[in-house]
């Protein structure tokens, strides 16, 4: 006897074996127990999850010898027929073969003669909306007024093609796609009843690999089944047949990630290249793994929204215990956009591993709106502070938010203006405490023009020239190059009206600037400030500051 394929061999016989679908195959038996049988039933759903099965143990429950019935017996001659594909009065229609109005019209001239041995006509139209619109139109009369004794189910993967007076005349259902959990276990069951054996992580590659679909999982399990060659099928074989990365080197790449490994997680990357898996579906793969962790860094019990084996979600969660939620989302965000790159690419190994190394830098993403928010709420606070008499005006500032980029590409930063203070001639806006007093003079002019040279380091100046370092490689370092015309106008206004030269240079982020006069005037004064400071930012208002933004105090200014 010739071999039957598993999607054949273990296709549901009754409604209760019809898996993920209990909302619709309930409808349908209590229809049946009550003698409610509607004549036209659409089903709705992706491939394999179990339209036309559904639509062939409904047949059998109208046809079997002991019914209608919402428990076929599955033993009489109808019920057997039926199962077999002989039965005179079911007729299965594909709907792509037959999208004429003249197949229509025949169609509608054979429902007028009565069941040659069943107790009712089934029409089961397959992939329905293939049917042109003049058989659409041809099929509308007899759909609404059918004879008593025929019923149609139709079935569709679109049934936004279906016209809405087609819609209007049918019961609709709409199949969901199986949980990946849900699967797994109906393929645990299935191996445990043919006796073959397959370990946990490679039904959950099968499963994912299904996209929720029986029909499809069961293809994967033939496949793999054969591939072992009756040996036992590990999660290892199964990536291999599928050409999928296995969970290990999703959570190898999410571990080198996380940890700032370069070298690792370039190396992971490669170890799936060379296996000759499709990088394509490895993005998309890590993708759906960030999506688990920024879920279980943010959920308290991110459980029922982690689909996978008990196994897997242990590893996710470790995972997430060493992620802030923040910088889970930013990692998200960040690789979303890096795989749809990857599907486009020319090269996509390139991309991917540029794309890995971008990553390595992501900030947790802060929106600007919400910034903006706790910003106009600490400015009320201070306002109060200050009519308090504190003994020194602390600006807080956050670790430097990351927004998405604006026009120009520049990053939007907020902070809260000082009040403006005329300085000193150009030789001391190069001392430190100086040029962060200029800075934040900028900030209430220019608050995004400020937050790129808050990082700059006054290295050397002469007279009509300030030379500033910025961080070497940095968005910074570009845009402040760009927009180095903007801060000369500014300084030479500051400076009296005479003109003054910017130039910007890359500068390790350690580099230190070199002393000037000023700045030894400057270090007289520090042990003042640092007092001043200390007073300040132990001030109970202050200190609700910090809580409110979630930073630090980078900076003391005293009147």
């Amino acid at each position: 006897m010739s071999y039957v394929v598993l999607a054949r061999k273990h296709r549901p016989q009754t409604f209760d074996e019809v898996i993920g679908q209990e909302p619709i195959t309930r409808t349908l038996k209590n229809a049946l127990a009550q003698g409610r049988v509607h004549h036209a039933y659409l089903l709705c759903g992706s491939r394999g999850v179990g339209k036309t099965t559904t639509a062939r143990v409904l047949a059998k429950a109208l046809n079997c010898d002991s019914g209608p019935t919402p428990e076929p017996c599955g033993k009489c001659v109808s019920c057997e027929e039926i199962r077999a594909g002989t039965a005179v009065d079911v007729i299965e229609i594909d709907g792509a073969s037959h999208t004429g109005v003249d197949d229509v019209r025949e169609l509608c001239e054979s429902v007028r003669y009565m069941p040659a041995r069943g107790r009712r006509k089934i029409y089961i139209i397959d992939e329905v909306h293939m049917f042109s619109p003049s058989a659409f139109n041809a099929l509308l009369k007899t759909l609404e007024e059918p004879p008593p004794h025929v019923v149609f189910v139709f079935a569709t993967t679109e049934p936004h093609k279906l016209p809405a007076t087609i819609l209007s005349r049918c019961q609709r259902f709409d199949f969901r796609r199986l949980t990946d959990a849900r699967l797994r276990e109906h393929l645990r069951a299935i191996v445990l009843r043919e006796g073959l054996r397959v370990d946990d992580g490679g039904l959950s590659l099968i499963a994912r690999a299904s996209e929720g679909g029986v029909r499809d999982a069961l293809s994967l399990l033939d496949q793999v089944v054969a591939y072992a060659g009756g040996e036992a099928v590990t999660e290892a074989q199964v990536a291999e047949v599928l050409g999928v990365a296995d969970r290990r080197s999703l959570l190898a790449l999410a571990d080198a990630v996380l940890g700032r490994d370069a070298g690792r997680a370039l190396g992971v990357l490669e170890e799936v290249f060379r296996a000759g898996h499709d990088l394509g579906r490895f993005a998309a793969a890590f993708l759906s793994h960030l999506r688990d962790l920024a879920v279980a860094a943010s959920v308290d019990d991110p459980g029922p929204l982690l689909d996978m084996s008990d196994g897997e979600r242990r590893d996710v969660l470790a995972q997430a215990s060493r992620t802030e939620r923040a910088r889970a989302l930013s990692l998200f965000e960040r690789f979303a956009r890096a795989t749809e790159e990857v599907l486009r690419a020319q090269s996509p190994k390139v991309v991917l591993e540029v794309a890995l190394l971008d990553l390595l830098d992501a900030e947790p993403l802060l929106p600007l709106g919400d910034l903006l928010d706790r910003l106009e709420s600490l400015e009320g606070r201070l306002a109060g502070a200050a009519a308090s008499g504190a003994p020194g005006a602390a600006t807080p500032s956050l670790p430097r938010p990351t927004t998405a980029p604006e026009s120009g590409g520049s990053r939007a930063q907020a902070s809260i203006a000082p009040r403006p203070q005329p300085i000193a001639p150009l030789a001391a806006a190069a001392a430190p405490g100086s040029w962060r007093a200029l800075i934040d003079d900028l900030g209430a002019q220019n608050p995004r023009l400020a937050g790129i040279y808050a990082l700059a380091k006054p290295l050397r100046f002469d007279e009509g020239e300030i030379v500033l370092g910025l961080p070497a490689g940095s968005l910074e370092l570009e845009i402040g190059s760009e927009r180095a015309r903007d801060l000369e106008a500014f300084v030479s206004a500051r400076s009296g009206g005479r003109p003054v030269r910017v130039r910007i240079e890359a500068a390790a982020p350690d580099a230190p600037a070199p002393l000037s006069v000023a700045e030894v005037e400057e270090g007289k004064q520090q042990a003042e400030r640092e007092k001043r400071r200390r007073e300040a930012i132990e001030h109970p208002t202050i200190r609700a500051a910090v809580d409110i933004l979630g930073g630090d105090v980078r900076n003391v200014r005293t009147e």
